[in-house]
């Protein structure tokens, strides 16, 4: 695996893992989007 497919793979999975993290406390949410 080249570095750059390492680099791409970590950044989907820390978007896929803050996506999760948002969806799964919605009251955390509206405190996030207004920071």
């Amino acid at each position: 695996m080249t570095r750059e497919t390492l680099a791409d793979l970590v950044g989907v999975v820390a978007i896929s893992v803050t996506a999760i993290i948002l969806f799964s406390m919605p009251a955390v949410t509206p405190i996030l989007t207004a920071a």
